[in-house]
């Protein structure tokens, strides 16, 4: 059930990313009642049962609607106590409750449920969807021919993103309405796509489209330019191809840093951090010397790190650097999500949601720098536990910049009681290393966020 907005041709939408589905599935499977779990589904991700292949409807702006039955009363009692969320207004017969920092709304009407993140003060994001629940509106798959072409051409894949265009004229191409990427494997061999929508067929440029990728030096180096084709099929121009060996997008391997706890679409659910954390343990100190500059060219940053330590970056928005004794850096970089928010009320919501995933949170020091690179951020020096991990406890040394509608976050974690004052000067020396620096390309960001750009 995809509502349609007041005015669709100037819309912009992002796919969800299939494995974000999941997260959602799964975080909802620990959060409503077990007997629900059988009959619930999303309506965005059709039910628990359907295979991912299937998916074909999306939600507007993240919202999602579960259909039980179950128990609205618990739920409702879990936002109340855990996210002080209160009855906000009454449209259309579904109670809206809202969480009183704003960071995200849940309607509720019988066995009918809508959850989302961060609702605009009029909720019309949510009331949205209840009009097209209610029979009042239709899906924008159906409503927008240029969307529906879009989703159509894409199909399915394990990432897919996309984002309609409708001034027809973006920065490097013309004429164009949307753009998206799918990536999957064949033959177990990861694939990519990119596929652009013109206005009709005569508009089509497929040159443009490989120009604009194949040309780019930071696409070649994600990917491999002698398997790229590119194909015309009426006013869709996809752009097909394969990654590099060493460019395989794979789940990091070894390092397991936890995570920031980001408030999850499912109501009263977050993110926890991982359950394992990257600890120091190469002695009384990290092996510092030499030093080496890693960076970014995708969201425009770098950072120092020892010559020896890797570098895992197959996903640019969250890049980890270590080495064989698990010591290391995570980098998360966060787009939109916080583009009205203050820096300190970034720290604030990371502190939040953190203080909501772990059992304890000890916050031993705050305070502001200013990077080398101009920008304003905050380090936290914090130590907390984790339901999932009794055992021990997790230090960890986290610094929050942000520029523009861009958030970044650079952390290091270690097991407490390998925390010594060399590990802390050391780790404190890598982290405010840390800095913004020009802004990346079109080809890459689009790429490394699943087609937006």
């Amino acid at each position: 059930m995809i509502p349609v907005p007041s005015n669709p041709s100037g819309f912009q939408f992002d796919f969800y990313q299939i494995d974000a589905i999941r997260e959602r599935k799964r975080a909802s499977a620990d959060f409503l009642p077990e007997s629900s779990i059988k009959t619930a589904t999303y309506s965005g991700g059709g039910g628990f049962e359907i295979p991912y292949s299937e998916i074909d409807t999306l939600l507007l702006a993240d919202w999602d609607v579960v259909v039980g039955p179950f128990d609205n009363e618990s739920i409702i009692t879990t936002l109340t106590q855990e996210s002080a969320a209160e009855l906000r207004e009454t449209y259309k017969g579904y109670d809206i409750y809202v969480e009183s920092d704003d960071a995200g709304a849940n309607a509720f009407s019988g066995d009918t449920l809508i959850s989302g993140l961060f609702p605009d003060p009029s909720l019309s994001g949510i009331k949205a969807t209840i009009d097209v629940i209610s029979g009042d509106g239709e899906r924008f798959y159906d409503a927008n021919d240029d969307f529906r072409t879009l989703a159509d051409a894409l199909g399915a894949g394990v990432v897919v993103g996309g984002r309609l265009t409708p001034d027809a004229n973006s920065e490097n191409l013309r004429n164009d309405v949307g753009i998206g990427t799918v990536i999957d494997t064949e033959d177990g061999t990861p694939v990519f796509s990119i596929t652009v929508v013109f206005e009709n067929a005569a508009a089509a440029d497929t040159d443009a489209v490989r120009q604009l990728f194949v040309d780019d030096p930071e696409f070649r180096a994600y990917f491999d330019p002698e398997t790229v084709t590119v194909e015309q099929t009426g006013r869709v121009v996809t752009l097909t191809g394969e990654f590099p060996a060493e460019q395989t997008p794979a789940t990091p391997a070894t390092m397991t840093t936890p995570a920031p706890a980001t408030t999850q679409t499912t109501p009263g659910a977050t993110t926890p951090p991982a359950t394992t954390a990257t600890t120091a343990t190469s002695g009384d100190e990290l092996v510092m010397s030499p030093l080496v500059t890693y960076e970014n060219p995708v969201y425009g940053y770098q950072i120092d790190h020892p010559e020896g330590w890797t570098v895992n970056d197959n996903m640019p928005q969250q890049i980890e650097i270590g080495n064989s004794d698990r010591d290391g850096l995570r980098i998360t970089v966060i787009e939109g999500q916080y583009a009205s928010f203050t820096l300190e009320e970034v720290v604030d919501e990371s502190l939040a949601n953190t203080r909501q995933a772990a059992t304890t949170l000890e916050v031993a020091d705050r305070r502001k720098t200013t990077l080398d690179s101009g920008q304003s951020a905050v380090i936290l020096d914090m130590t907390y536990d984790l339901p999932t991990d009794t055992a021990r406890s997790i230090r960890s040394y986290l610094l929050l910049a942000k520029q523009d509608d861009t958030y970044y976050q650079v952390e290091f974690v270690a097991d407490a009681p390998d925390w010594t004052s060399a590990v802390e000067r050391d780790a404190q020396e890598l982290i405010e290393s840390f800095g913004i620096m020009a802004s990346s390309s079109t080809a890459a960001r689009m790429l490394a966020v699943g087609g937006r750009r």
